[in-house]
């Protein structure tokens, strides 16, 4: 073992020998070399220093390693374990303050190393790295390793680069295929971050803060599924008393725009968060079904699936949904399950002039479809509640509903259909309001003038047939004592009718029918005007039969006959019948007999008790010149004769 003491200085001129050797071979637990100092005065001196200087116009080009430290180790042993396990160079740096009132303060580097490039002329090309680590593919242990038992707020890894273009950490890892380029462990993680990106630049841009970008192109790309990226929250609580308190988000995005400059302008645009799928087939075939956002709530949980709170008191939408589908649903919600609550539940509790719903259509080429359609196709026999229900609090003004079609020409406004009702009603209107003094609970106005419309404003038809208790038209107003019941005005009217009532299939039934109090009531009253009641005519030609024979006479109230036979005093015998060739007639039918005649005689015949005069019962009256006449009203099951000019019998 050779001692060095003092100053030793080695000198050799040699170029391609070894100025210093030193020959360990033999070593077991030893050190080959030592370098020791306990001195505790040393300020700026190095304990080992290798300093390499050179200058000049012609330096040779520098290959290879300045310094290394090799170990290179082969077992070729056939049994047993070698079980290594040492650093090839450990630097350990130890402060220990055990003065008590004494402060150590320790700073610097473990191992620092500096790359200094200067070009003060010339050219200078520095690739240099600053640390290069090549590790075999045979080794399975971990390229860098860093180890940091402070407690407190050091850093394990801090890098500070002043690079303006290139990347600060750049990782290639191209050939993992299961494992993580990136693993982050932060198991006791309370208040901190596990992952944290943050930038006070006043100058980005277009650049971006985080950016994960996975661009793949080939012939025969292998088929991805699960999750492109991913943050998993999951929390087991196995506590058996007490709460937690769980409150808060697994990824939380926020912007802030703040102007607080005098006169400047800031202008923010853009989206918290975007997301865009670009699907592009230039050739062969692509499948798009790709959903923009799936959102999965648990069966567990209470909470809204999204839930948007927008304080902006303008015209900001908290949600705007822009489609360019043309035969898809923009909008599709599927609740099956819900039978209680709302599938759509909306609340506006401000509106002044808004709406809470609004639906419009500019649309040229509709044909088909409702622009609303509430379609309820399950039968339910128990439902007592209205498929579509609208209400209203308003007072004074507003409408519970209304419909504007004020551009169509042809069609419905209004489509009310129900084929199935049994006892219910296709529209019923009610008001108990005990304070209406004005308005029309039901109001049909048409103010239009057209000359050339055939149609009625209001037309009410049914197919009922055979019930005595069904209508066309129901008006019930029990509770009246004044005003009027239904009132119709034509006052424009010159040559139509204020009223037609059809009805000619009636048999034993009233086209109308007026019933009032039995005591000095007015049942049929005419202002102005006059009674039109159109004639029954009824010929008997010249040349006809002169024996008995039927005669249908009362099809009307006013019955004009016009004997044209013109053989003076010759006799037509006719028995009387209804306008359906029976004898059946109405209690207080009236009927009104004309006579006109060319010459010959009519005598009509009632049967047996079946006319009544002044003189008692009759049977028939003789008319034998043009001008005669009788008034009849059948009465207890015969006509009696209220005036007549012609000759009774």
């Amino acid at each position: 073992m050779s001692f060095f003491y003092g100053v030793a200085s080695l000198k050799d001129t040699a170029t391609d020998q070894n100025v210093f050797v030193v020959d360990g071979n033999n070593l077991t637990t030893g050190n080959n070399t030592v370098i020791s100092s306990t001195s505790t005065s040393l300020s700026s001196g190095e304990l080992l220093k290798a300093d390499h200087t050179a200058s000049g116009s012609s330096i040779t080009n520098k290959t290879g390693n300045l310094s290394s430290i090799i170990s290179s180790r082969t077992d070729t042993r056939t049994s047993g374990t070698t079980a290594d396990n040492f650093d090839v160079l450990s630097l350990k740096r130890t402060n220990v303050m055990n003065g008590s009132g004494g402060t150590l303060t320790s700073t610097g580097s473990i191992l620092k190393i500096d790359n200094i490039a200067t070009q003060t002329q010339g050219t200078l090309t520095d690739t240099v790295n600053g640390i290069e680590l090549d590790m075999d593919a045979d080794g399975t242990g971990s390229g860098v390793k860093i180890t940091h038992s402070n407690a407190g707020s050091a850093k394990s890894l801090e890098i500070i680069s002043s690079g303006t273009t290139g990347n600060t950490v750049d990782i290639t890892s191209d050939s993992i295929s299961t494992g993580k380029a990136i693993s982050l462990s932060a198991d006791a993680l309370t208040t901190g971050s596990g992952f944290n990106i943050t930038s006070t630049s006043t100058a980005l841009a277009a650049g971006e803060l985080f950016k994960a970008n996975h661009t793949a192109s080939g012939g025969s790309i292998t088929n991805k599924t699960g999750n492109l990226s991913s943050i998993i929250s999951s929390r087991t609580d196995t506590r058996t008393s007490g709460t937690t308190a769980d409150d808060f988000d697994v990824l939380s995005l926020k912007r802030t725009s703040i102007i607080n400059g005098s006169g400047g302008t800031l202008t923010s645009a853009g989206s918290i968060l975007k997301l865009e799928n670009v699907a592009t087939q230039s050739a062969g075939t692509l499948t798009d079904t790709t959903t923009g956002i799936e959102l999965l709530m648990d069966a567990d949980g209470t909470g809204s699936g999204i839930k948007i709170t927008h304080p902006n008191t303008g015209a900001a939408k908290s949600l705007e949904i822009i489609s360019s589908g043309t035969s898809g649903n923009a909008v599709d919600i599927t609740s099956d399950s819900t039978s209680t609550g709302k599938v759509l539940s909306i609340s506006a509790d401000g509106l002044t002039s808004g709406s809470a719903l609004d639906i419009t259509s500019s649309s040229g080429s509709k044909s088909s479809g409702g622009l609303v359609n509430i379609a309820q196709t399950s039968v339910n026999t128990s439902q007592t509640a209205a498929t579509l229900a609208v209400a209203t609090s308003a007072t004074t003004q507003g409408a519970v509903a209304s419909f504007t079609g004020s551009a169509m020409t042809e069609g419905n406004a209004v489509e009310i259909t129900a084929n199935a009702l049994t006892t219910g009603n296709a529209l019923k209107i009610t008001s108990s309001s005990a304070n209406k003094s004005a308005g029309a609970l039901v109001r049909i106005s048409q103010t239009g003038v057209d000359t050339a419309q055939s149609t009625s404003t209001l037309e009410v038809s049914t197919s009922a047939t055979t019930s005595s208790a069904a209508g066309i038209a129901s008006f019930t107003g029990n509770a009246l004592t004044a005003g009027t019941a239904v009132s119709i005005s034509g006052n424009s009217l010159t040559t139509g009718n204020a009223m037609t009532i059809s009805a000619t299939s009636l048999t034993t039934g009233s086209a109308l029918k007026i019933t009032t109090n039995e005591t000095n009531a007015t049942a049929v009253e005419i202002a102005s005007g006059f009674m039109v009641m159109t004639p029954q005519p009824i010929t008997i030609a010249d040349g006809g039969s002169a024996s008995d024979a039927p005669l249908n006479l009362f099809e009307s109230s006013v019955i004009f006959i016009d004997m044209n036979d013109a053989t003076d005093e010759e006799l037509y015998e006719r028995t009387v019948k209804d306008g359906s060739g029976g004898t059946t007639y109405k209690n207080g039918q009236i009927a009104h007999i004309f006579f006109d005649t060319a010459g010959a005689y009519l005598e009509l015949n009632f049967g047996s008790g079946g006319l009544c005069a002044g003189s008692g019962n009759v049977q028939k009256l003789k008319f034998t010149q043009t001008g005669q006449s009788a008034s009849l009203i059948y009465v207890n099951s015969k006509w009696w004769i209220i005036n007549t000019g012609a000759t009774v019998s």
